[in-house]
């Protein structure tokens, strides 16, 4: 069994996170994310507290923010490098 280093899953996860986000486009994935947040129980002027914790590239972030504008987001990924 091969141990994989943190650093060299580190550094794949940063490559990879740059065309994540065009993929997401092309797959539909984005569809998805704006129906999840269109789910949301607030009214658009609404002002709450979000924590987005694992945010990746912030595709839920973007969303959220897109659609309520006074949101305050808390986004935190934890990636080395």
């Amino acid at each position: 069994m091969e141990i994989v280093r943190p650093s060299t899953v580190y550094s794949s996860i940063a490559r990879v996170a740059k065309f994540y986000d065009f993929f997401a486009w092309v797959i539909g994935y984005k569809r998805s994310v704006n129906y999840f947040v269109d789910q949301l129980p607030f009214e658009e002027n609404a002002k709450f507290n979000v924590l987005d914790a694992g945010c990746g590239t912030g595709i839920y972030t973007i969303a959220i923010l897109k659609k309520y504008p006074r949101a305050q987001i808390t986004a935190l990924i934890l990636i080395k490098g």
